[in-house]
């Protein structure tokens, strides 16, 4: 399980929910409010992804991509639509190849950067394509929003039934306003191809300021706050074949997963996790 390679036989399908509540616009640290933090990660996925699929010859067309932002308007009417700008916007499914190719402009922000030898997460600013602008409004309809996910899922599981399975990363400021997320989360995570079951991300960022960063966490006990421990009830649990070589396609490595963690994390970001996924070497 989990080892069928990412190529153009065997596409992969990574959906990014988006928080755009009200409730991202304290804000962090160094000035900026969640809203433009949760933007920045998702740029910084996109901009790794397609490093991640880039080759001499260009960046081969092997993944579909989602960007799902979720709110609620004056009227608390939940407001779950696709979120990519430019030439893709109003598009729900669109290849890696599209992305590469399609951004709405550049900006110089401060990056994170897969290094590929390594697996380290570089920060550095840098000029970077920009596909989503921070959003904060209304109220964050989670559960709606998942159930948005689990329709492209299925659609893109039945069309590619061999693949690697989904990936879906909801980056969020840990509030829910439409119930308990744990079944719709539940229900998703049982989605699945003849490689897995889903793997739900939480990317949970907090503005308080006693919240340590925590990656992969593997113990509840340890997490900070309620958000954190009910997201961490959300998460999937990590993969552990990823934890392995795969065959022919090498060692793999993700920086800070160990047996029985989760695939989540607390103020920090999880695009290390790019660094274990198979891709096909013959590429």
């Amino acid at each position: 399980m989990y080892d069928n390679p990412y190529s153009t036989r065997s596409r992969g399908l990574f959906v990014f929910l988006v928080d755009r509540s009200r409730h991202c616009l304290p804000t962090l640290g160094r000035g900026e409010t969640i809203a433009h933090e949760a933007a920045s990660e998702v740029n910084s996925w996109l901009q790794n992804l397609v490093i991640r699929c880039g080759k001499a010859e260009g960046v081969r067309d092997i993944l579909d991509i989602a960007v799902i932002g979720y709110g609620s308007d004056a009227k608390g009417n939940p407001i779950i639509e696709p979120a990519l700008l430019g030439p893709l916007a109003g598009r729900q499914l669109v290849s890696i190849s599209e992305i590469s190719k399609h951004h709405a402009r550049m900006d110089e922000v401060l990056a994170c950067i897969l290094d590929e030898e390594t697996g380290e997460i570089l920060e550095m600013p840098t000029q970077c394509p920009v596909w989503i602008d921070p959003v904060a409004q209304g109220e964050p309809p989670l559960c709606a929003a998942i159930v948005e996910v689990c329709s492209i899922v299925d659609e893109w599981t039945q069309r590619f039934p061999e693949s690697f399975p989904p990936i879906v990363v909801n980056i969020t400021s840990g509030v829910f306003a439409d119930g308990n997320p744990w079944p719709y989360a539940d229900a998703l995570k049982r989605r699945e191809t003849r490689e897995g079951r889903v793997l739900l991300l939480h990317q949970y960022i907090s503005a308080s300021g006693v919240v340590a960063p925590m990656l992969f966490p593997n113990d509840l006990r340890r997490l900070p706050d309620a958000p954190a421990r009910a997201l961490f009830s959300c998460s999937s649990q990590f993969p552990q074949e990823l934890l392995r070589p795969h065959g022919p396609y090498g060692q793999l490595h993700v920086p800070g997963a160990s047996p029985g963690c989760k695939c989540m994390s607390v103020n920090t970001s999880l695009v290390g996790l790019l660094h274990g996924l198979p891709l096909d070497s013959r590429w």
